[in-house]
């Protein structure tokens, strides 16, 4: 069976082994529509297929160049921002079987702020849809009651091969891992830590911060001009499972202060 994944995101390292996963052990032909660099390793068992990304309005983005009639299922995020969802779901005549997959809410402001209109939207999109997928049940809430049947759920994973309890060992430190975004809270978090340094306490002292984004620069700005550079660590990205667990191994918690995903699980599968 061939099968199209349209991502409305670069191919994150995290995703592979699921997309591996289906190419292999289930032999299906898994081809994966991204706009991100092409990941380049050994272990990837599927293919990968860079479309142009164009930006529309400031507000949509759209994919160029997306070729679907192929395949037997294309699976499209549930982006109501993605003009490529609107594209395909409408169209008529399609020779595939259509899924939509996402997290089934609006995640910019907090889940529990969801705007009528887009529910409303999402609702009438999902009626020309085959199935959907979401990674939770909180979205069914929303479902219309003539659509729950065609709505499935597949919970967002992530694989940790170093899984192990690193709870026993000694803790300096708190976590955060995962994209820069403002929306995480990241600048408050920072400066919550500062003040919380300032009090002198003993045991935790540094905050490890692992990933990248928009918010580095301004990170970075706040922490070199208060002189933190010994507590506050910006790492950037980093995916070696080993140099991740060096820091879990030190830190007490993970946190994230106004919005997390699969940094969760990723925290609890180091017994942090």
């Amino acid at each position: 069976m061939k099968i199209a994944f349209v991502l409305d995101h670069p191919l994150m390292h995290y995703r592979v082994p699921f997309f591996n996963l289906l190419s292999r052990k289930f032999d299906h032909k898994v081809s994966v529509f991204h706009a991100g660099n092409k990941l380049d390793s050994n272990e990837i068992f599927f293919e990968q297929i860079i479309v142009e990304k164009k930006k529309i309005l400031k507000i949509f983005d759209y994919r160029k160049g997306l070729d679907l009639t192929s395949f037997d299922i294309v699976v499209c995020m549930q982006n109501m921002r993605l003009l490529n969802l609107w594209n395909i779901t409408l169209k008529q005549h399609r020779s595939y079987k259509l899924i939509h997959w996402g997290i089934g809410v609006s995640s910019s402001k907090g889940l529990r702020s969801q705007s009528n209109s887009i529910r409303i939207i999402r609702n009438f999109l999902m009626r020309f849809a085959d199935a959907v997928v979401f990674y939770s049940a909180y979205p069914l809430q929303f479902v219309k009651k003539s659509l729950k049947d065609k709505c499935f759920i597949a919970l967002n994973t992530i694989e940790n091969s170093l899984s192990v309890d690193l709870s026993p060992f000694p803790k300096d430190a708190l976590i955060f891992i995962g994209s820069l975004n403002r929306r995480k809270g990241l600048q408050e978090t920072i400066i919550a830590f500062h003040q919380y340094l300032q009090r002198n306490p003993k045991n935790i002292r540094k905050l490890f911060i692992i990933g990248e984004g928009e918010e580095y620069a301004n990170l970075s700005e706040y922490i070199s001009s208060n002189g933190l550079e010994n507590n506050i660590l910006l790492l950037g990205k980093i995916e070696n499972e080993e140099e991740k667990k060096k820091y879990f191994k030190k830190s007490i918690a993970s946190i994230s202060l106004n919005q997390a995903g699969l940094s969760v699980l990723e925290s609890f599968s180091f017994g942090v």
